[in-house]
């Protein structure tokens, strides 16, 4: 939903878009391989000069990132003010809007690259897709077992995956989605708000 709204703005970079990975464990499914450091790098800087050649005072929006995309490294100039000076524009989107959103970005919309862009078998495409998402789960499954049941959450992630492989029918995602945002994603959100000092500018 983040990168959906920055879009609306005239001004932006698109800090995940440029490191080809959406941020979280799940954010490079389906998605090629990210550019090296320098050429990410290279290419931030590239478009906040675009965006000065327009105008050196109005303001560009970002994505509030942590210090890495993927495994790419946000530039050291822009860990510090990213936490402490960047004004904050906070987006407050509906749960289950959310999980819908979550479902579209990293289920659907990768199964239907997988089979389009590559021209792959229906199959394959599920089992990419299933085999990326649940490698996923197990990488953060540490911090999983803080508040929920990795191995509950795996068990509805496999009868959710088996049910779309064989309707097409997306729904038995919701519940598993809505409890990796509610019991690891948005407690580390808050977390991570907490320690940014930027005056928020509005909601």
């Amino acid at each position: 939903g983040k990168t959906i709204a920055l879009r609306r703005f005239t001004r932006f970079v698109d800090l995940e878009g440029l490191a080809n990975h959406r941020g979280s464990s799940f954010g490079g499914i389906a998605l090629k391989d990210q550019p090296a450091q320098q050429d990410f790098e290279n290419s931030i800087s590239l478009e906040f000069y675009k965006h000065r050649m327009v105008s050196s005072t109005l303001p560009v929006f970002l994505e509030d990132e942590g210090h890495r995309i993927g495994r790419l490294m946000l530039p050291i100039p822009m860990n510090g003010p990213m936490t402490n000076d960047f004004p904050l524009v906070i987006l407050e989107t509906p749960l289950p809007e959310r999980v819908d959103l979550c479902i579209q970005e990293y289920v659907l919309h990768p199964f239907l690259a997988y089979q389009n862009g590559n021209s792959i078998e229906k199959e394959e495409a599920h089992a990419r897709i299933r085999n990326e998402f649940l490698e996923a789960v197990v990488r953060i499954q540490k911090g999983l077992q803080k508040r929920l049941s990795p191995q509950v959450l795996l068990r509805d992630l496999e009868q959710a995956f088996d049910v779309f492989e064989s309707t097409s029918n997306l729904s038995e995602f919701r519940k598993p989605i809505q409890s990796l945002l509610e019991d690891y994603y948005d407690p580390m959100y808050d977390y991570q708000m907490s320690k940014r000092h930027g005056e928020v500018l509005f909601r």
